[in-house]
């Protein structure tokens, strides 16, 4: 029996790690010896959970906080018009080589590794097994998470003169995060999109070289179910809005302030749909904004029934997120046969069959996303409750935690198959030779450059005295 040691940073209530940890469960469930390791401090880790899961030190998370707000500070002095949101370097972690859960494991699983766990500069040593799952841009780009403010493609090639930085200089912080990743990632890391945007994205750049495979997120359909819209008002103490069309939008972390999320655009739709037909927006995660139109806030909800009840209280899901690379609140939704609605242009768009589980907007704009979800309270209960049904058949077809854990499980036992620690030993030797060639190779050209830029010089000092003494 192998053992699979996965890495996933941040808060264990966030998208990245709910994914992850389904995974870990999921292999659990299935007799596998999976191990979970997470920069959280131990005492927000459930003591249900502890008997897998694991927290880098304490003196590690204090460090990484200061490394943070350092980040951010260097960030704001060196570009000072840089975008307000998320930019990571990886130059910091904890050096996972020297721990006893590296020893122990046989396939390093890695998830979201930003904001201080893993040092990339680790990667290039380890000579195990890499399996990636790529939950966002962060790992085939210079430093940026998403692309949706900029459209930046230089990561297909080599990123530098960063619009997110807002830098002119070919060679800035971009560049250099860029050069660092591409010296560190070799040969024993097998990249994995959680969706087929992501994984195309993945095989455009420069870094993965199309060298990825997509699996699906899996959600636990047995977790999320349908119940009586009735039944899931009053779970939560409350009466159901007479004859309102319940719109559902959930987001974890900041919630409606993270602008990628798009709630701004589901606001300006409510706002303009109050005036013509009874909606009532029902919101989870975090939210103090009032608004002028019927709301029901449930606050923030991590508790999976709570959330399959929130769920159950909508008569459409809108996941109007400007770019995201799966979704898994769209799944969740499907999974309880509500029908969903979201934007196209990136992997959310994969989780909802136009016309038949809900409805993709013709573009980003506040006017598209209106007019589908008119179009959805028009069509009446009946067709709303026929696309939920295929929703959740489709849901338990293709984001199915089982299948995609077996998927997982048969990538593990191929790799381990593939390369036993001795092959991967010399793969990275080989690997770090070519590099140490490349650079010889480079030398040459340099010293090559630099005599005949001496010849040149030679030659022009020669040129010039025989002009002094022809004028002479």
């Amino acid at each position: 029996m192998y053992n699979i040691l996965h890495l996933n940073s941040g808060n264990l209530d966030g998208g990245a790690s709910k994914g992850a940890l389904n995974l870990h469960f999921q292999l659990l469930n299935q007799n596998c010896n999976s191990r979970f390791l997470t920069n959280q401090s131990q005492d927000k880790i459930p003591n249900s959970y502890n008997h897998s899961i694991f927290s880098t030190d304490e003196e590690w998370m204090l460090k990484k906080s200061e490394n943070r707000v350092s980040l951010r500070h260097k960030l704001d002095i060196t570009y000072p018009n840089h975008l307000d949101y998320i930019y990571t370097t990886g130059f910091d972690g904890f050096d996972l080589l020297k721990s006893k859960h590296y020893d122990w494991a046989d396939v390093i699983h890695l998830h979201w590794v930003s904001d201080g766990l893993l040092q990339i500069q680790n990667l290039e040593h380890i000579s195990k097994p890499i399996v990636w799952t790529i939950r966002d841009m962060w790992p085939l780009t210079g430093g940026c998470h998403y692309t949706f403010e900029t459209g930046c493609e230089k990561f297909k090639k080599q990123c530098g003169s960063c619009p997110h930085l807002a830098s002119n200089d070919e060679i800035d912080l971009s560049y250099i995060v860029f050069s660092q990743k591409a010296k560190a990632y070799r040969s024993n890391i097998f990249p994995v999109g959680i969706s087929d945007w992501i994984t195309k994205l993945s095989n455009s750049s420069n870094l993965f070289k199309n060298n990825a495979t997509r699996i699906y997120n899996g959600i636990n359909s047995e977790h999320f179910y349908p119940s009586l819209k009735s039944e899931a008002w009053n779970f939560f103490s409350k009466l159901p809005p007479k004859n309102n069309f319940v719109i559902g939008y959930g987001a974890a972390g900041i919630g409606i302030n993270d602008k990628r999320k798009g709630f701004s655009y589901l606001q300006q739709s409510i706002t303009k749909l109050a005036q013509q037909i009874p909606v009532e927006l029902l919101i989870f995660g975090e939210c103090e904004k009032q608004f002028n139109f019927s709301t029901t806030k449930l606050g923030t909800l991590s508790n999976t029934n709570d959330l399959r009840m929130a769920y159950n209280c909508c008569d459409v899901f809108v996941a109007p997120y400007l770019q995201e690379c799966f979704g898994k609140t769209l799944a969740e939704a499907q999974s309880c046969e509500i029908p969903a609605i979201c934007f196209p242009g990136s992997g959310s768009e994969e989780l909802v069959l136009d016309g038949k589980t809900g409805f993709i907007t013709d573009d980003i704009s506040v006017d598209s996303l209106t007019y589908s979800i008119h179009k959805m309270w028009k069509i009446g209960f009946r067709k709303r409750k026929n696309m939920g049904i295929m929703a959740r058949n489709r849901v338990k077809e293709l984001f199915n935690i089982e299948k995609n854990t077996k998927e997982y499980k048969i990538m593990y036992e191929n790799l381990l198959e593939k390369y036993d620690i001795n092959q991967l030993k010399s793969i990275i030797i080989q690997d770090k030779r070519k590099l140490i060639e490349k650079a010889e190779e480079y030398e040459k050209k340099i010293k090559y450059l630099i005599e005949e830029n001496k010849k040149l010089l030679r030659k022009i000092s020669y040129l010039q005295k025989k002009a002094k003494t022809h004028e002479l």
